[in-house]
């Protein structure tokens, strides 16, 4: 029915993105014979992911601002500035692909810890199939430079893109 494949297609995107626990729970409650193979399936490859326990050995990358305009860009009086520690779009996707190739699989910071009752964040780790590599992607210093003036910005300004300058 509609149903069970509505939920067999989630449960196997939650798997593609290595949410096993989310995906076994939502096949749990289906009683159709495809949902509880696919079930079968899902505990199996959980049973075989590897635990990564050390948050010292989750690699973490970092980006400043991507430049989504490389001809502005690298012909201002920052440009060196934009050269040395920026990429463009395009350079930012070839370096996400090599990392993919690479087996390195974006994990979310927020899933690796888990806040106690105390308030005191404990590393609960992930767990990936054999060969694949957990990755952190974070962006740093997202702000917008004295050459962005804020009268320009206001101008892109909508009910949902709103600027603010402190």
């Amino acid at each position: 029915d509609k149903q069970t494949t509505k939920q067999l297609d989630q449960a196997k995107q939650l798997a593609a993105s290595y949410r096993y626990d989310e995906a076994i729970a939502l096949l749990e409650k289906d009683d159709a014979k495809e949902a509880q193979q696919l079930l079968a399936t899902l505990k199996k490859e959980k049973e075989s992911l590897v635990k990564w326990e050390d948050p010292a050995k989750i690699s973490h990358v970092f980006f400043h601002s991507l430049i989504v305009d490389p001809a502005k860009a690298f012909h201002t009086q920052q440009a060196q500035g934009y050269k040395d520690y920026m990429v463009t779009i395009s350079e930012f996707n070839k370096t996400i692909d090599q990392l993919y190739k690479n087996n390195y699989v974006l994990v979310n910071l927020n899933g690796l810890v888990k806040k106690g009752p105390d308030g005191k964040l404990t590393f609960t780790g992930v767990s990936l199939p054999e060969g694949k590599k957990p990755l952190i992607l974070s962006q740093d210093d997202v702000s917008y430079y004295e050459s962005v003036s804020y009268t320009h910005l206001r101008a892109h300004e909508t009910d949902s893109y709103l600027v603010c300058r402190l």
